[in-house]
């Protein structure tokens, strides 16, 4: 018996199994087509182009620090290999709720290191994602070449392709369809089992990133509107509240309580940390036009939005070209469904009479904040997910289930078109549809997408850069690390945490989204050339200094000569790409003060040598001490309106009272305090007349103005 007599047989036998090897390899193979050659480079590069301190270099870090570190999945994670000598807290909530791809990769991280298990993970969910919606798509019952051009479609959509190359966990898109699939099954006849698969595929939308679990949240409430409204019209009003009890009973308590547990168990690290600025819903939030124009940079229509700009979406985190031929075939399936639709059950009914809504209502969530037509503002929903969820600010990732619902519609159409026609021309035709899809709907430069290495510092990859090699090679495994430059910038603080990939060692670096106190501790020590620079890291405990030009010129600063080193600071090591390794040598203080920037401290400037802040209301300060005992604070407290009787009060940690201050004649002010070892809080509160704006001109509230504090044993 031939081999080809074998599968005959088998898929005779077994037919649903044949299918699903079929499927699944099918999809795996998709997925290495759609980034090859990344299968033989696992090791090397990650999908996506090569930028110092990218999103990809930053998800390379982390699934590194979850294999060596570990995670929390529940309330507060501490990192204490960063932001040292403070450490950096996340909210675990960062790790569950991105669990279908920090979850494989941690697996996969402990076995072949962070590189290849990130690249197995993004490949294991591209995949996922494809098999996802060929089920979809084949239990609504339109048949196996439909649900072929479908899985291409939602395996190379503009998003897909953008997600796997930049924003990896967002790859995780089989939720999406897996989402559909479970409404759709409700719809079409409601019970209480069924409103538990629902609530499951919603904790699984959440559980693969908080975005998808927003608009599966909307799905679900239209889906389920429409329902109880077609139950309320057949079956009567007490049928209908049983099944509206039913599925919001099962999301309440499969969802809705565990998030907001989830949440509330790292509240405050939430909003310290995952805050957002709201004039991101308007950068990043989508235009109509998103949906039915390529990007600018499209290899197929790049002559036609090369020659008219006009005809061109922005992509970026905007690519949402739906493609024509979806379009098309979508506008078939909903004009062929529509004249059956007495005759139409199951699925294929649900999603022609939901399918449309979902459309409209997720394009109107996804709009930016504020939209504005033809000089009309037109009110977008945005705004009030924003406040209610402050950490969501690229609204037009909803655009993601746009799509996967347009696809469903357009392959309704596309079976639409294969009825009662030869199996030969079924495949015909599946083929140029695919064709088609294949060449319209990538993004940019086409497929198969580009990858590159995570980093690359000039010419080098990470394990050829000369001063990350030296620290491995030649330091103590808890050596305290700092990087120059401390510039507030993602891109330089994951350039440094990269380098732990390679030496290993704590930093005081590595607040990448620049809201912990390590972005504090950078602000005030970003370049070794400002004065007390080698004193106060001296102070905080920290071994070696690295200095490299390249992130200077990231920051677009010249960077220091690596020899002689500036003054506090010895020569360890100068390498021959200009960058070098110190030593902190200047004495170190009793302690020093640290302002945190995100409280109401004004900017600060610079007088008379020492840096000034404008105090608004309250404030936090944070001294780290060499020693616990009494401690002597001094610093400059001027009034911006002499004599209007303003004072500060400084609440010391612990409980251990207040001390309340006024200006005096010299501008300098003192207290003593005792203090513990290590991380000190202290509060900061305005006493008396209100701030008020300096001047018409300039905008800032001014009341006292605050030096640097100098903190000495008495």
């Amino acid at each position: 018996m031939s081999l080809l007599d074998r599968l005959v047989a088998l898929h005779a036998r077994s037919p649903r199994a044949v299918e699903a090897t079929a499927v699944l390899l099918g999809a795996i193979g998709l997925a290495l087509a759609i980034t090859w050659p990344l299968v033989t480079q696992l090791g090397d590069n990650a999908p996506g182009t090569s930028i110092a301190g990218d999103d990809r270099a930053g998800y390379t870090w982390d699934v590194w620090s979850l294999q060596e570190h570990g995670f929390d999945l529940w309330g507060v994670d501490s990192q204490d290999h960063i932001s040292q000598p403070f450490g950096r807290t996340i909210p675990a909530a960062v790790y569950l709720l991105q669990l279908t791809f920090y979850g494989p990769a941690w697996i996969l991280g402990s076995i072949t290191g962070p590189v290849p298990a990130l690249n197995l993970a993004v490949l294991l969910l591209s995949a996922m994602s494809a098999a996802a919606m060929y089920l979809l798509i084949r239990v609504m019952g339109l048949g196996v070449g439909p649900a072929v051009w479908a899985m291409v479609a939602w395996s190379i959509f503009p998003n897909a392709i953008l997600r796997m190359v930049t924003h990896y966990p967002l790859a995780s898109l089989a939720c999406v369809p897996v989402l559909l699939l479970a409404a759709w099954w409700w719809y079409d006849a409601p019970s209480a089992r069924r409103a538990v698969v629902v609530a499951l595929a919603l904790a699984f939308c959440w559980l693969s990133n908080p975005y998808y679990g927003t608009m599966a949240l909307i799905v679900v409430a239209i889906v389920g509107l429409i329902g109880l409204l077609r139950r309320l019209r057949s079956d009567g009003m007490r049928d209908a509240g049983v099944r509206a009890a039913e599925l919001g009973s099962a999301v309440i308590v499969l969802v809705v309580l565990p998030l907001w547990a989830l949440l509330r168990s790292s509240r405050d690290a939430v909003e310290a940390t995952l805050g957002r600025d709201r004039d991101e819903l308007a950068v990043f939030g989508a235009r109509i036009t998103d949906y039915v124009l390529p990007d600018a940079d499209h290899q197929l229509f790049d002559a036609i939005t090369r020659s008219v700009p006009e005809l061109a979406a922005p992509g970026g985190e905007r690519v949402n070209f739906l493609g024509y031929l979806t379009i098309l075939l979508a506008i078939v399936g909903l004009v062929w469904g529509f004249r059956r639709l007495n005759t139409t059950t199951g699925f294929v009914r649900a999603a022609l009479i939901t399918g449309p809504v979902v459309i409209v209502a997720l394009i109107w969530v996804s709009l930016a904040t504020p939209t504005t037509w033809a000089g009309v503002s037109i009110p977008t929903p945005s705004g009030i997910v924003f406040d209610a969820l402050p950490f969501l600010r690229v609204f037009a990732r909803f655009g993601v289930a746009v799509s996967a619902m347009t696809i469903c519609l357009a392959a309704i159409g596309l079976a639409a078109l294969l009825r009662g026609r030869r199996p030969v021309v079924q495949v015909a035709i599946v083929a140029v549809a695919c064709g088609i899809t294949l060449a319209e709907l990538p993004p940019g430069g086409g497929l198969p997408v580009r990858s590159a290495p995570p980093l690359m510092v000039t010419s080098r990859t990470p394990d050829q850069v000369p001063m990350w090699i030296w620290l491995r090679d030649n330091t103590a495994a808890d050596d305290l690390i700092y990087n120059f430059p401390g510039h507030r910038s993602e891109r330089a603080e994951r350039f440094h945490m990269y380098g732990q990939l390679i030496h290993g060692r704590p930093i005081v670096n590595g607040d990448a989204t620049g809201t912990g106190i390590g972005t504090d501790v950078t602000d005030s020590d970003h370049d070794p050339r400002e004065p007390e620079s080698a004193r106060r890291l001296a102070t905080l405990g920290v071994d070696y200094v690295t200095m490299s030009p390249q992130v200077y010129g990231v920051a677009g600063k010249s960077p220091p000569a690596p020899d002689p080193p500036p003054p506090g600071y010895a020569l360890v090591r100068a390498f021959d790409d200009g960058s070098a390794i110190w030593r902190p040598v200047a004495d170190a203080d009793a302690g020093i003060a640290i302002f945190r920037r995100r409280t109401w401290w004004v900017p600060a400037r610079t007088r008379d040598d020492r840096e000034w802040r404008w105090l608004n209301d309250r404030a936090e300060v944070t001294i780290w001490t060499k020693q616990s005992g009494p401690h002597r604070i001094s610093f400059g407290l001027r009034d911006a309106d002499p004599g209007s009787g303003r004072q500060i009060e400084i609440a010391l940690p612990g409980d251990r009272g207040v001390r309340t201050l006024s200006p005096t004649a010299t501008g300098d002010v003192e207290f003593t305090a005792s203090l513990e070892r290590g991380r000190n809080d202290l509060s900061v509160a305005l006493l008396g007349r209100r701030p008020r704006l300096l001047s018409r001109q300039d905008p800032r509230l001014v009341s006292l103005e605050v030096s640097d504090w100098r903190v000495e044993s008495p």
